[in-house]
């Protein structure tokens, strides 16, 4: 199950769906995280445009496209993981000039070098990361279980701190910042 964290509230999509249709989550102050499932392949235009609360964005390999201001005015990203080892091509809008001035853009080890060269992500701070692990997470239906954190590579955490990290309660599970 991936997960888009909304608030108290989460919103599960389901892999069922292949595109975030224009925008669908426009102005939603209440998105803290946003983790696109591995099913999606593009995300339309203002898709999550003004989201200013969002601090981190998972952008799975499926992606091929990315629309016209689908993350623009999301002024609080810190973090940006990217799991393809392709720079998608996309518009300089896409983001906003707070995104590029402060958020860290996360790619695959091996694909620095593309990214630094592809608009707009050349316009961020890149690292890479190696992402081989998880890609999606299912659970058991089983809400009296204790909480687990597991690192971005399936890997158990016992105490996690500074990142991100997915949380796990019996069938509830969610992609976490810990700072």
């Amino acid at each position: 199950t991936n997960e888009l964290i909304v608030g108290c509230k989460n919103t599960i999509i389901p892999n069922s769906v292949t595109g975030i249709e224009a925008g669908a989550f426009y102005g939603c102050s209440g998105l803290t995280s946003i983790m696109i499932p591995n099913s999606v392949t593009s995300i339309g235009n203002n898709a999550f445009r003004d989201c200013s609360k969002v601090e981190s964005l998972y952008i799975s390999s499926a992606i091929e496209t990315i629309g016209e201001y689908a993350f623009a005015g999301c002024t609080s990203i810190s973090e940006i993981q990217m799991a393809s080892k392709k720079a998608i091509t996309a518009s300089y809008n896409i983001f906003s000039n707070e995104a590029y001035n402060n958020a860290t853009l996360y790619v695959p080890v091996g694909s620095k070098s593309d990214f630094e060269k592809a608009i707009p992500w050349k316009l961020f701070y890149i690292q890479e990361k190696d992402y081989a692990g998880i890609e999606d997470i299912v659970a058991d239906d089983n809400s009296d279980e204790q909480i687990e954190y597991f690192n971005l590579n399936g890997v158990r955490v016992e105490n996690p701190q500074n990142g991100i990290f997915i949380r796990r309660q019996g069938n509830k599970v969610e992609k976490v910042i810990v700072k």
